[in-house]
C-alpha cells in the first residue's frame, strides 16, 4: 500500500509546505509538468551532443527534485532550471553519472556497427567533448544524411573542411568503439600525427 504522504501530487497541486525531493522526483517524472524531457531533447540537438535523451531527461529532473528539495523552493525560474541542466550534462560528460549497463540509449549508436555496450558510451563522451562546429558537420553529414554543399552553407565554411572534420570525428567515433579503455586519439598517433590542424 502505498504511503499517502509520498503519493505523487499532479501539476499545479504541490502542498502549500515546499515538498522534499523524493516527493518532487516522482511529480516531475510521473507528467513531466515542467516539459524537461523536451527541455533535455533541444538542447541535445542545439549543441549536437550524443546522448540518449532520457537518461538525460532522468539525471535532469533528479537534479531539480533535489536542489529545489533542499532549498524549499517551490517556484522553478527558467534561471534555476537552466543551471539544472547544465550540471546534468556536466555530470554525463564526465562520468559522474553511470548511464545504463548496456550503453543506455545510446546503444542504438553502434548497433548498426555490431557494438554495444560501455564502448559504445565512451565514444560518446570523447565525441561531446569535440568543439560545436565539428559536432555539427558530424552530425548532420553522418547522422541526418543531408548534403555536404548544404551543411557547408549553413557552416559558413569550405565543404573540404566540413568533410575533413565530419570525417575526422567518425574516424575517432569508431576508434572509440574499437579501443573503449584507450584514451581519445590514441589511434590517431600509431597512424601518424593529423594534419591540417
Amino acid at each position: 500500500m502505498k504511503d499517502p504522504k509520498l503519493a505523487t501530487p499532479r501539476p499545479h497541486s504541490l502542498p502549500r509546505e515546499a515538498p522534499g525531493p523524493r516527493l518532487l522526483l516522482d511529480w516531475l517524472v510521473e507528467g513531466d509538468p515542467l516539459g524537461l524531457r523536451r527541455l533535455a531533447r533541444d538542447e541535445l540537438a542545439a549543441r549536437c551532443l550524443l546522448w540518449d535523451a532520457d537518461d538525460l531527461a532522468l539525471r535532469y529532473m533528479a537534479i531539480v527534485a533535489h536542489r529545489a528539495g533542499v532549498l524549499g523552493r517551490r517556484r522553478f525560474t527558467r534561471p534555476f532550471l537552466l543551471a539544472c541542466l547544465e550540471a546534468s550534462l556536466a555530470e554525463l560528460a564526465a562520468g559522474a553519472v553511470e548511464l545504463h549497463g548496456d550503453g543506455g540509449g545510446l546503444a542504438g549508436l553502434g548497433l548498426p556497427l555490431g557494438f554495444s555496450g560501455p564502448g559504445v558510451t565512451a565514444a560518446c563522451r570523447a565525441h561531446n567533448r569535440q568543439g560545436l562546429e565539428a559536432r555539427r558537420a558530424f552530425r548532420w553529414l553522418v547522422i541526418e544524411g543531408r548534403g555536404l554543399d548544404e551543411t557547408a552553407n549553413e557552416l559558413g565554411r569550405d565543404g573540404g573542411h566540413v568533410a575533413r572534420e565530419a570525417r575526422r570525428l567518425l574516424d575517432e567515433f569508431l576508434a572509440g568503439l574499437l579501443s573503449p579503455t584507450a584514451a581519445p586519439n590514441d589511434h590517431l598517433e600509431e597512424a601518424g600525427p593529423r594534419r591540417g590542424r
